[in-house]
């Protein structure tokens, strides 16, 4: 991880590469001995209850809107929060957006914890935001905010869970054995490329391996396999 300089609101910002991401998580993962050894849903609920020391995630009752929240105080991660309006659904739909959201607020607290404790990082980093203050990051649902997308995935921040999530949930390694099957050899080091017409297909194997929303698998299987490489 280095220290980039940002445009807009912001003079800095933490900067990991995809590695460094797959390489927290994997490594993370198994750690907390919750790294499965063939494909399979990960049991991220149990990874915040061993990891953070916060007693587990917490289900409340957030504003319209809000998925999860992650709460900082100098000590690190004081609490993981998720919205009670899913955990009140009771359906597998969203059970696996319960999981998504947890593996999303694990992803601050991996990667970004450390701007909330250490001095040298500037406080002002995070003012003026409502979604982020220097106690808390607040995660919403797209669909409930007013702001274009593209406002949306310039909040590095977000975009850094997203990645953590995904690599939380979708173990790089893992989903590639998943897949393995439907991918082909391309190029002249043979490096396995998915098959447009096998896309979907993929997608849903490895929601149903993983146990997580078909659009999650197929935004992971993206950035495993980029459709660029394919024809």
């Amino acid at each position: 991880m280095k220290i980039v300089r940002s445009a807009g609101p912001f003079r800095e910002r933490p900067y990991f590469t995809d590695d460094e991401i797959e390489q927290t998580a994997a490594r993370e993962l198994f750690d907390a001995g919750l790294m499965p050894t063939s494909p399979g849903a990960i049991r991220v609920e149990r990874f915040v209850e061993k990891r953070f020391n916060v007693g587990g995630v917490r289900f409340e009752v957030l504003p319209d809107g809000v998925l999860g929240l992650t709460r900082f105080s100098k000590a690190g991660v004081d609490a993981i929060i998720v919205s009670r309006v899913l955990s009140d659904e009771r359906t597998a739909v969203a059970e696996r957006r319960i999981n998504s959201t947890i593996a999303h607020e694990a992803g601050h607290a991996l990667l970004h914890a450390h701007l909330f404790f250490l001095d040298a990082f500037p406080r002002s980093l995070f003012e003026g935001g409502r979604d982020v203050s220097p106690t808390k990051v607040l995660c919403r649902d797209i669909a409930h905010r007013s702001a274009a997308a593209s406002e949306y995935r310039a909040r590095w921040w977000e975009y850094q869970a997203n990645k953590m999530m995904g690599a939380l949930l979708l173990p790089r390694a893992l989903t590639m054995a998943c897949v393995q099957r439907l991918t082909v050899e391309r190029g002249r080091f043979g490096r396995g490329a998915l098959p447009r017409q096998s896309r979907r297909g993929a997608a849903l194997l490895v929601a149903d391996t993983f146990d997580v929303n078909p659009r999650l698998a197929e935004l992971r299987l993206e950035a495993l396999y980029p459709q660029s490489n394919t024809r």
